[in-house]
């Protein structure tokens, strides 16, 4: 969807195939050796295609709005096809309203509860929430019905916004923001799921396509709606305004969209839940309906100890430096207690019937190279998009609308040069050399964004965020796209599930540390400054108490306040580094075949 993850172009293809002759390879059912859980059998160097032979040579299913891929007559066509696509469209740009969209917005909504200092939870917590329940909603869409998983991540969606829009705490509007999170991880895994297995493959591309259309419109109009909402006071639109456009896209889908019904457990899954299920059940599972079967098919054990350690992780983060110390018990054990949940996670992958993460997907070198690649090509995508808003704000004064403004450059470059790499990419066939030479683009920007003073001009600002917005949008595709060329085709979705998911970790941890790191810069950089106690708390909790100040004090806070954000950017040179090096990890292999 459109926010700093969406790669709807390349995701899409793990769950678009085809042999060479355009029909399906073999049938097919459930097997959960891999995640999103999809039928492995089906799967070939453009992803899978989900096939249903035996149910669709049942009469009884048949003539009962219930869509099978491989009949051709029976994919979406026409204006069932275009209404689909409007709902599918209408779910993106939701998504993408929790995203970067948001941005020139928060650091507003966070002072208005005197909370700028957890702006980072605001950010992050929306990110870990999809880092944990993409996977979920991945074995969920194997397990149910692909229509209705839409429609509750979008209940999912709605309820989280809600929440925020009507909270009086910044307490409350995390709470929803992190609800949210879990219904836009299941919007954006549904609807390339729904794509692949309700149109045809020729049509594919085209939509694929208009996705990204849609990503670059939302991603230059959502900033200045963001804006313009928390410029004239009602910022709480910023989340309210999900509403009426939930609804009317869970009418779509309803009414428009076929049933899309689960495939049948293979036999040598049922056995294998059968001696599972003995365990505490002489009967295994011969009693149990087949709803309570795919239940218990779910990995919650593994789901939930992979949150767990997620929560440990961003509050060790978030309180580190601030409200502990670094090597105080508390941070210790923060850190020790999500290396612990996550050991115990990679044990439960290893026995779990059905994994949320297979493991073996991390023998391959390029998988490695790929994971580590988005996470922390998200990670820098964010330092900007979260707290350039904030140098706008707080350092310049200007209003929310017009950061949202002057934000632009800096999202449309990434959005552009995301798509003008791709064209290149379907000529040359190639993937690698982007790997390991776009982060050099961001190593500058970082380095030139570090430079930034209270005289720096806005068209030198403009400049600094095109710089490192291309090495973002360079680098966005490879990790995506390597895996598929690099993994034979059972192994790709596993593969696409490990990436996502690391994808999202680093775009939990990007706020958290830049908010870490400005916190601490104000901390160091206003004493020093000869700013006073009580004006340093004022402006940690708010960017309007900045310019509340006169005369020379509000310029020492200024350069302060820069400062701190400087530190933020500089970062992205080192991660660069790290970029480049997961760039040359990963096989340099041809994308047509």
């Amino acid at each position: 969807m459109a926010s700093p993850m969406d790669n709807s172009d390349v995701l899409a293809s793990s769950h678009v195939g085809q042999s060479g002759n355009g029909e399906a390879q073999s049938s097919a059912k459930y097997s959960f050796d891999g995640a999103p859980c999809v039928p492995v059998a089906s799967v070939d160097k453009t992803g899978c295609t989900v096939e249903h032979d035996e149910l669709a040579k049942d009469p009884e299913a048949q003539g009962h709005g219930v869509i099978y891929p491989e009949h051709r007559a029976q994919y979406l066509k026409g204006w069932p096809l275009v209404w689909a696509f409007v709902g599918w469209l209408m779910t993106e740009f939701m998504g993408g309203l929790g995203g970067n969209m948001l941005s020139p917005a928060l650091p507003v909504v966070a002072s208005k509860f005197n909370a700028l200092n957890q702006l980072g939870w605001v950010s992050g917590a929306y990110y870990m929430s999809q880092c944990g329940c993409m996977l979920l909603f991945g074995q969920w869409l194997a397990v149910f019905n692909a229509k209705y998983v839409l429609i509750a991540a979008i209940v999912f969606f709605m309820i989280g916004s809600t929440i925020s829009g009507g909270a009086q705490d910044i307490e409350t509007l995390i709470l929803g923001r992190a609800i949210a999170g879990i219904g836009a991880a299941g919007c954006w895994v549904s609807v390339l799921t729904l794509v692949a297995l309700l149109v045809e493959l020729k049509t594919r591309p085209v939509l694929m396509g208009l996705f990204g259309v849609q990503n670059a419109i939302s991603g230059t109009v959502g900033p200045i709606i963001a804006g313009a909402f928390a410029n004239i006071g009602l910022w709480r639109m910023c989340f309210l305004i999900v509403l009426p456009l939930g609804t009317i896209t869970i009418l779509i889908i309803w009414f428009v969209l076929p049933s899309v019904p689960a495939l049948p457990i293979d036999q040598d899954l049922e056995a294998k839940l059968d001696r599972h299920l003995k365990v505490a059940f002489k009967s295994g599972s011969k009693n149990l309906s087949d709803s309570a079967r795919r239940w218990i098919l779910i990995d919650w054990i593994g789901y939930f100890t992979v949150t767990s350690s997620l929560v440990c992780f961003i509050l060790a983060l978030q309180w580190g430096g601030s409200t502990y110390a670094w090597k105080s018990a508390t941070i210790i054990g923060l850190f020790l207690g999500f290396g612990g949940l996550m050991a115990l996670f990679v044990v439960i992958q290893h026995y779990t019937t059905c994994p949320l993460m297979p493991l073996r997907a991390w023998k391959n070198r390029t998988v490695v190279g790929a994971s580590f690649m988005a996470m922390f090509t998200l990670m820098c995508n964010l330092f900007a998009a979260v707290f350039i808003p904030v140098l706008y704000e707080a350092g310049r004064g200007v209003t929310s609308l017009k950061a949202g403004l002057l934000v632009i450059p800096f999202l449309l470059t990434v959005v552009l040069s995301q798509a003008a790499e791709g064209l290149v990419m379907s000529f040359t066939k190639r993937y690698w050399h982007w790997g390991w030479t776009s982060p050099a683009f961001l190593a500058i920007g970082g380095g030139l964004l570090y430079t930034v003073n209270i005289d720096t001009s806005d068209a030198a600002l403009i400049g600094y965020q095109i710089i490192y917005g291309l090495g973002i949008g360079f680098t966005q595709n490879v990790a995506f796209l390597s895996v598929q060329a690099d993994n034979p085709e059972s192994e790709v979705p596993a593969a696409i599930a490990i990436v996502s998911f690391t994808q999202l970790f680093g775009g939990m941890c990007g706020p958290v540390i830049g908010n870490a790191v400005l916190q601490g810069g104000l901390k160091r950089y206003l004493p020093a400054n000869g700013v006073d106690e009580e004006t340093i708390a004022l402006v940690q909790s708010s960017v309007f108490a900045v310019w509340e100040l006169s005369g020379e004090l509000r310029t020492q806070v200024i350069k302060g306040y820069i400062r701190a954000l400087n530190d933020i950017y500089i970062g992205a040179v080192p991660i660069a580094g790290l970029i480049i090096a997961c760039g040359l990890l990963i096989r340099n292999r041809s994308l047509s075949g």
